[in-house]
């Protein structure tokens, strides 16, 4: 089994135990995950890349954010000055996006921390939630 199949394999038994469910696991290109429960856990694509997985995530820009395009940019730009784990940018379609890296072999402490940061960036992310369509 190589490397990135057994990192992944360990960090998605670890969303599982975060209760996280998860589709296209056997995927070799990446996979789905959400959270039925708390919603504020934002649902994820991942990916593995070598030595990292990459977890995104995106929302769709509100009417307000729009509208007041620069106050947004400023909010994103802020949103990544606080941020722990996270990084915020806008993509290609104007949605704000996620997105985060755990590097190198799977730790359970190391993700326990890893996700901890994670869910601290959402909450001050969510926040302002002016700035994102949530529905």
């Amino acid at each position: 089994m190589t490397w990135e199949r057994a990192t992944l394999r360990c960090n998605i038994r670890h969303l599982i135990r975060l209760g996280y469910k998860l589709k296209g696991v056997d995927n070799p290109h990446g996979f789905y995950a959400f959270h039925e429960i708390n919603r504020e856990l934002v649902d994820i694509i991942g990916s593995v890349h070598q030595t990292l997985i990459i977890f995104r995530s995106v929302w769709a820009t509100s009417d307000y954010s729009v509208q007041n395009y620069n106050k947004f940019l400023y909010w994103v730009n802020t949103l990544n000055l606080d941020s722990g784990a996270v990084q915020f940018s806008i993509n290609q379609l104007g949605a704000l996006q996620m997105q985060l890296c755990y590097f190198g072999e799977y730790d359970s402490d190391a993700f326990d921390l890893f996700h901890h940061a994670w869910k601290e960036d959402i909450k001050k992310m969510y926040g302002c939630q002016k700035h994102v369509s949530t529905s």
